[in-house]
């Protein structure tokens, strides 16, 4: 018995080792080539879509700014000497300059009075409001950093639509979109502080602008509120203020529009400059130079401002601000 057992074995080794080298004669050789190319196939990319914004969603680009849509109105063209036929739309935005300063990248000016960007709306055109609009001069040359700004555009708008697409875009390429329905808003954000500058002038004081032959000063000579005039012109609320300041060198032959200058009450917000009657003005001060008055309106009553100042004429580019205190 025990050798038919080992017979057997020896039988099924031999049995299993044919059947193995039949199947290993069957297998074709695979040449291999290293100069091959290697094919490797990569799942395919999902695309992701652009978020659209709506009215109150503040959006923050980088570090460096902020942009909320307020809101859009429809106006009536008629009273806006426009044709009975457009259709005028009113779109408000808040700008919050975060973190650019003058030479940050983003004003691509060389005078950094714009703000750098890029804004507009589709089948539609910007259209500067007449001088007698309520919202003529509301768009604000520049938003110091640390500050906001309301800005109101006026747009007449080819076909009439119910809703309209924004596109806010700025010198470096970055582009935000907003959809809003006409007749959406929401109130706007003012709350906040004015900016502390450890660089900032003290009324009175002069700010010398030139080291060459042609030295001058700027003096702002003082600031008050116009008690009540922010009402009679018009506005819910902020107050009305005049700004006296006098230029050194200069005469009325020389006068021009080559400074700007921005006004930002104790929230930190920017205002704009109204267009008074104020006879006896711009005057010769003999010893002096020139004088002039400029009014402001801001979006909050206050007791302190923060005035912003830039001169074309000033070889270093260089922008002030002077601080202002208990205004009566």
């Amino acid at each position: 018995m025990k050798r038919l057992a080992v017979m057997i074995t020896i039988s099924a080794m031999m049995f299993f080792a044919g059947c193995n080298k039949t199947e290993s004669a069957a297998q074709p050789d695979v040449e291999t080539d290293s100069n091959k190319p290697t094919i490797i196939l990569k799942e395919k990319e999902e695309v992701e879509e652009k978020t659209v914004y709506g009215v109150g969603d503040r959006v923050q680009v980088r570090e460096d700014y902020a942009v909320t849509l307020v809101g859009v109105t429809e106006l009536d063209p008629e009273e806006h000497q426009y044709d009975k036929d457009d259709q005028v739309i009113l779109i408000e935005l808040m700008f919050e300059n975060i973190s650019m300063d003058r030479d940050h990248p983003m004003y691509k000016l060389e005078s950094r009075q714009t703000n750098g960007y890029d804004f507009g709306i589709r089948d539609g055109s910007y259209m500067v409001p007449d001088s007698k609009s309520p919202y003529f001069g509301q768009t604000v040359k520049y938003t110091p950093v640390g500050t906001k700004s309301l800005q109101r555009y006026v747009y007449r708008k080819e076909n009439r639509e119910d809703s309209i697409e924004i596109a806010f875009g700025d010198y470096l390429n970055e582009s935000t979109e907003f959809n809003i329905k006409i007749g959406e808003h929401t109130a706007p954000d003012f709350d906040g502080t004015i900016p502390v500058r450890d660089d900032a002038y003290k009324l009175g004081e002069p700010l010398l602008l030139a080291k060459a032959k042609n030295d001058y000063t700027v003096t702002i000579d003082s600031v008050k509120k116009l008690e009540g005039m922010a009402e009679k012109l018009g506005y819910e609320s902020g107050a009305v203020y005049e700004v006296t300041l006098t230029h050194s060198n200069y005469s009325l032959e020389k006068m021009g529009n080559y400074f700007d200058m921005v006004v930002v009450d104790e929230k930190g917000n920017t205002g704009y400059q109204v267009f008074l009657k104020y006879e006896g003005y711009p005057r010769e001060v003999e010893g002096r130079g020139l004088q002039r008055v400029m009014h402001f309106v801001t979006h909050t009553d206050s007791e302190k401002l923060l005035l912003f100042y830039y001169d074309g004429y000033n070889p270093e580019k260089r922008s002030y601000f002077i601080e202002v205190e208990d205004i009566k």
